[in-house]
């Protein structure tokens, strides 16, 4: 490492973290302590968190309700329909975004009626404690959370 970049690391390391009440030290050359860093690398945001099932299991139950109430509704058919398939083309190796992981929520017999669910669930939780979702990033983030922890995770051993 050359001197100009150690001690441009030093200087801001010397300087406290830009997020709102926390006096810690910067990380590296960014603007944030390595805790609010790492926030913004997993959530989209160094404000947000990682929301947990069960934080938003009543919403869950309540976008339930409404979907089954509204099934008929075209919104919700169309929604559910292009989620299924966006499933299905994963599943037949078309190249579609997040194809690895669809893959994955298809194989666990996760369907769009699932995700449409789940999603509407985080929205609404969203909606509830915005302090959560500071910017449309950190809520995207959230959203996709929740998506992947529908079916988990295989680690190789």
């Amino acid at each position: 490492m050359n001197y100009e970049l150690r001690d441009a690391i030093a200087k801001n390391e010397s300087k406290t973290c830009s997020v709102t009440g926390c006096n810690c030290p910067r990380y590296r050359l960014y603007n944030t302590c390595s805790h609010h860093f790492f926030r913004r690398k997993l959530y989209g945001n160094p404000k947000s968190r990682a929301i947990r099932k069960r934080e938003i299991a009543g919403d869950r139950d309540t976008v339930r309700r409404l979907v089954e109430r509204n099934e008929s509704h075209q919104g919700i058919l169309k929604a559910i329909t292009w989620l299924d398939q966006w499933l299905k083309e994963a599943t037949e190796g078309k190249p579609v975004p997040g194809a690895r992981h669809l893959q994955r929520l298809a194989c666990a017999g996760i369907t769009g009626r699932d995700l449409l669910i789940n999603c509407g669930a985080l929205w609404a939780y969203s909606y509830r404690n915005p302090k959560y979702f500071p910017d449309k990033l950190s809520l995207v983030y959230g959203l996709s959370h929740q998506v992947m922890t529908l079916a988990p995770l295989e680690y190789a051993t």
